[in-house]
């Protein structure tokens, strides 16, 4: 039985932890329609949606809150200066996004066929950042694994260009 039918359950999620239908779906691996549906069929009132003017209020709170939290917990803080995120840290959002993300375009070709990144890279950005810089890396090469059935771990990447990478392609035209 799937924890979703269960009233209690999506009750606690829903109303007392104030979870949206879409943390709800994430939790028990199903769609928002199938939450919302539960919801129905348990009588299980909705929550009220805020006018726009409201959403926008809320966005603006939370983005302050996080851009003037300081010190260890904000990761756009670095002592009284901001960080700029580089290129290198997207290369890293992106590959974790295509490997652990199932709602991502390139799941498909990634987190479905087992490829994983390893835990020292998936946990710590520094760590990812710190190989990426002693192998090698600059703006204009991509990241490729040796052995395409293999995760991303230090001992299978590499930094190659676009072009070399377009080249190893399985998907030729």
């Amino acid at each position: 039985m799937k924890i979703f039918k269960n009233r209690d359950w999506i009750y606690q999620k829903y109303i007392k932890d104030q979870l949206s239908t879409t943390d709800v779906a994430i939790i028990c691996k199903c769609g928002r329609e199938a939450v919302r549906r539960r919801l129905i069929k348990f009588g299980i009132p909705r929550r009220k949606k805020h006018s726009i003017k409201t959403k926008n209020k809320i966005r603006e709170k939370l983005r302050n809150r996080i851009i003037n939290r300081k010190g260890k917990n904000n990761p756009n803080w670095k002592g009284k200066k901001r960080i700029n995120r580089s290129t290198l840290y997207f290369v890293w959002i992106a590959m974790k996004q295509r490997c652990l993300n199932p709602k991502s375009f390139s799941y498909k070709w990634y987190g479905n066929r087992g490829i994983f990144v390893c835990e020292e890279w998936r946990n710590s950005y520094q760590n990812f950042k710190n190989w990426a810089l002693s192998n090698g890396y600059t703006n204009n090469l991509t990241i490729d694994r040796i052995n395409n059935n293999d995760g991303y771990k230090p001992n299978n990447c590499q930094w190659i260009t676009q072009s070399e990478n377009s080249k190893k392609s399985k998907y030729k035209k």
